[in-house]
């Protein structure tokens, strides 16, 4: 179910908008950057495309040299979703280090036939095997966990829940001395959501273990949080946990991690995260941002999208 913030702008005219940006690029940012954010991607595109051969600029390099800390929000805005998950998977091998909350953004919060094209469109753009990179940058577990994740091999639903093999991975799962030693991982991604909630829940009543606090003293930090993601998918769905992770993100101040879920999911579900947020924190997420974002124009860039653009 798709639940944007943002979608394609009615009455869109690239060329008045240009016009409009030329007389009031440095007098009027805010008033720019909402014209920026409240367009389809596709729009957007178009608008930077008419502001090339128009004013002879990048507008992103504009728009970057008049706010400030944006650089990474503009380089998201003006990809496809596609486009951006690849990038930010790329930028979180590239280097030095790792950034294992990126790859946990991308890989525990999308679906089979999502995965399978980050892969393929991976591999245009970069030239490289996202598996190859991916080795390249983890070990162990969380390696062993990204690559299971990307082989993309979970039922699509609607799939039967089928009581033989649930009972076969209880069994599997209780006589485990680790978790993580006993098949957890392919276990965690070739079966459907529906059949994980019944198998973890009998788990849990079997062994009278919590599933995440078994995993958590299994496992190393960065190998836990895509775990705690994907079993938070498991049990209470996308949106629901992304809720969690922008809470996170938001209260432990981690700008790069906001910028990438915002941009992310403001054309594809970012209303329910919204809804979810509310539900699970009894907060509006308008507020936390406004209480924990002190860079001013991300602050505002943030706004934009909570609010969006469906009326």
């Amino acid at each position: 179910m798709r639940d944007p913030t943002i979608i394609e702008q009615q009455s869109f005219s690239a060329e008045k908008d240009v016009e409009f940006m030329k007389n009031n690029i440095k007098s009027d940012k805010s008033k720019i950057l909402e014209m920026v954010i409240m367009k389809s991607i596709e729009q957007r595109k178009q608008l930077e495309d008419c502001y090339k051969s128009t004013m002879k600029k990048d507008l992103q390099v504009v728009l970057k040299g008049s706010t400030k800390g944006l650089g990474d929000f503009l380089i998201g805005i003006f990809m496809s979703i596609l486009e951006y998950d690849c990038y930010v998977l790329k930028q979180a091998v590239k280097g030095f280090g790792t950034d294992e909350p990126a790859i946990t953004d991308i890989l525990a919060f999308r679906s089979n036939a999502e995965i399978k094209e980050i892969k393929e469109y991976y591999r245009q753009m970069y030239k490289k095997d996202l598996e190859k990179d991916l080795r390249g940058d983890l070990s162990g577990d969380h390696l062993k966990l990204a690559l299971a994740i990307i082989e993309a091999a979970r039922p699509a639903p609607p799939s039967e829940i089928t009581d033989e093999l649930i009972s076969a991975d209880v069994e599997t799962l209780v006589n485990a001395k680790k978790l993580v030693d006993a098949d957890f991982f392919n276990i965690l991604t070739t079966r459907s959501y529906r059949q994980l909630r019944a198998t973890f829940n009998q788990y849990e009543k079997r062994s009278n273990k919590d599933l995440l606090e078994v995993l958590k003293a299994e496992v190393n930090s960065s190998t836990f949080e895509l775990l705690q993601a994907v079993v938070g998918c498991v049990f209470n769905g996308r949106q629901h946990t992304l809720a969690r992770r922008v809470h996170t993100a938001l209260t432990s101040k981690k700008e790069n991690q906001i910028i990438r879920l915002f941009v992310s999911r403001s054309t594809v579900d970012l209303e329910q995260v919204i809804s979810y947020y509310k539900k699970v924190y009894d907060q509006r997420l308008e507020d936390v941002v406004d209480q924990n974002v002190s860079n001013s124009d991300l602050k505002m860039v943030l706004q934009l999208m909570l609010k969006g653009n469906v009326y």
